[in-house]
């Protein structure tokens, strides 16, 4: 894909071509759920594959302030983070959670293996309700590859 069909691609790109995939600290299931994480990729014309996650972090609520235990049923904060991908090598999504955990071969930086679900990148903002959060990703992005790439067409 070219730049001038990346940037259209992310103009029009809107919140339902955004999947969000359930996020599960070291991709356990028994360890809760802890937010949620998309990934949007791009192949360019030399097939190279490049692109951002983004990860919605849930802040549970403390039971007693300062205690050190959470109430799972009480989300006090979306906390959103963007990781940036260039040149992905290997499997283009993270492997499916478990219950108890399946450590892969893939652990390079430009990779989806299981620990690397862990890795949030960088923090955007912390939201009250999980729309807000999902609505920054996609402007986030759409800021990227949209207006951001558009400085790079030559006409």
């Amino acid at each position: 894909m070219g730049t001038r069909e990346s940037v259209e691609k992310a103009y029009a790109t809107t919140l339902g071509d955004m999947v969000w995939k359930p996020y599960y600290p070291n991709n356990i299931k028994g360890n809760g759920l802890e937010g949620y994480y998309c990934l949007m990729l791009h192949t360019d014309k030399n097939g190279k594959v490049s692109g951002r996650k983004y990860t919605i972090e849930f802040q549970y609520a403390e039971v007693e302030p300062g205690s050190g235990h959470i109430n799972r049923e009480n989300i006090n904060a979306y906390i959103l983070y963007e990781k940036s991908y260039s040149e992905v090598v290997g499997p283009l999504d993270y492997p499916k959670p478990s219950m108890t955990g399946s450590f892969d071969k893939w652990h390079t930086e430009d990779t989806f293996g299981s620990l690397g679900v862990n890795d949030f990148g960088s923090f955007i903002y912390a939201y009250s309700n999980i729309e807000d959060a999902k609505k920054r990703a996609l402007r986030n992005y759409q800021m990227i590859y949209g207006y951001v790439a558009s400085h790079m067409i030559e006409d």
